[in-house]
């Protein structure tokens, strides 16, 4: 059960429940520190040389003034579905603190961020690419590897590593890797890019920041090994694009949701490392609810 902070202790809110949710400040608090992570957009299914999807942007700002009863709004941007785009998360409003959520379909634009810092998503993979990573709170998030089983980049700044592309041959091309995700604790190791190998599913990217790895591509029902893509890391992966085998067309892997996550004091606690670890006082949402 968690209990709200007062006064200056510190303490925290943790918001995993995609859309809108509302934070109402504790007493005594009158300043936070922010950091946001927008959601990776969804690999395309295996029906041509697609790029893969990219990953959602990471931005954090420190020391925002609040006042004491006062409501305010906690956007967390969705995963996107296969083919689609990843949505935004920030806090108050996107000019406020922002990581963007990742680009897919026709606007394969990586996701950004707005605030003192953070990084952007890494590019998804071309030619039925792999997932590109989170963002980072540094650096940007590694770019997808591509067809032939080509590793991704890793990830910079704390950022999750780009998934890579899948094999080609066999009657066919297997499914990409999807990238990893960037966790909300501040900024830790970056992740490493997926290594592919022949005639196989692709590496997961690895998460940044002790985020999730992304996952690697997975069986259809029918038995093909590898032609499902893989799904985007905790949180703000991209996910990788699906296969195609004789004709027959493969689902891609869908994008990792994004979070967002508020510290307070603000004016002592600061992303990306100053005393930002895990307070002992958590309020955490679910579903707009304090649990």
């Amino acid at each position: 059960m968690a209990s709200a902070a007062a006064g200056s202790d510190p303490g925290e809110a943790i918001f995993t429940s995609t859309g809108s949710n509302t934070w109402v400040c504790p007493d005594g608090v009158t300043s936070v520190s922010v950091v946001a992570v927008g959601g990776g957009a969804g690999g395309p299914n295996g029906s041509g040389f697609f790029q893969g999807a990219t990953g959602g942007g990471l931005g954090y700002k420190n020391n925002i003034s609040v006042t004491p009863g006062t409501s305010y709004t906690v956007q967390v941007g969705a995963g996107g579905a296969i083919a689609s785009a990843g949505g935004d998360s920030y806090f108050i409003s996107s000019a406020t603190v922002e990581g963007e959520g990742g680009g897919n379909g026709s606007n394969q634009v990586a996701g950004g961020h707005t605030g003192d810092g953070g990084g952007d998503g890494g590019g998804g993979g071309t030619a039925r690419g792999g997932g590109g990573g989170a963002g980072g709170y540094s650096g940007d998030g590694g770019a997808a590897g591509n067809d032939s089983t080509t590793a991704g980049s890793s990830g910079s700044g704390g950022g999750g590593g780009g998934g890579s592309g899948g094999a080609v041959g066999g009657g066919g091309r297997y499914a990409s890797a999807g990238g990893g995700g960037v966790g909300i604790f501040g900024e830790g190791s970056s992740g490493a890019g997926g290594n592919g190998t022949s005639y196989s599913t692709g590496g997961g990217g690895r998460g940044g920041s002790s985020g999730a790895d992304g996952g690697s591509a997975t069986t259809e029902p029918r038995g093909w090994y590898g032609m499902v893509g893989g799904v985007g890391g905790l949180y703000g992966g991209g996910g990788g694009a699906g296969g195609i085998f004789y004709s027959v067309i493969c689902a891609g892997g869908v994008g990792t949701q994004g979070a967002v996550r508020i510290v307070w004091p603000g004016d002592s606690r600061s992303f990306p490392s100053t005393d930002i670890d895990q307070s002992s006082s958590v309020e955490i949402y679910i579903n707009n609810v304090l649990q």
